[in-house]
């Protein structure tokens, strides 16, 4: 149990430090926006929030599942606070182009 644990905590980690070097990388589409995380310090994170174990709402009525905690510590890393934001799956990537959203965080990939 405790070596799953560790196993996912590890993941984790390497999947947050691959996003923020991604993030921060020069050839980032949009160069200021890690600046603008870090000014407003909030991170804006969309996700449906109805595929569980990824994200879904549990009994309190919060999101939580994987991507959830990925956020979290992602926004964590970057020294500010995740704003979740339940996203309709058609309007994922528009929110994300329109930046209306920071990240996305839905089993999206690219």
């Amino acid at each position: 149990m405790k070596l799953a644990l560790l196993g996912r905590q590890a993941l984790m980690g390497v999947m947050a430090v691959a996003l923020v070097a991604g993030m921060s990388a020069k050839s980032f589409a949009d160069e200021g926006l890690l600046n603008k995380v870090k000014a407003r310090g909030t991170l804006l994170v969309g996700l449906e929030g109805t595929y569980p174990p990824f994200s879904f709402q549990g009994d309190d009525g919060k999101l939580t599942g994987f991507e959830v905690d990925f956020a979290e510590a992602l926004a964590k890393h970057l020294g500010v606070k995740a704003s979740l934001k339940p996203t309709k799956w058609d309007g994922m990537l528009a929110s994300l182009a329109s930046k209306r959203k920071d990240v996305v965080r839905n089993r999206v990939t690219i």
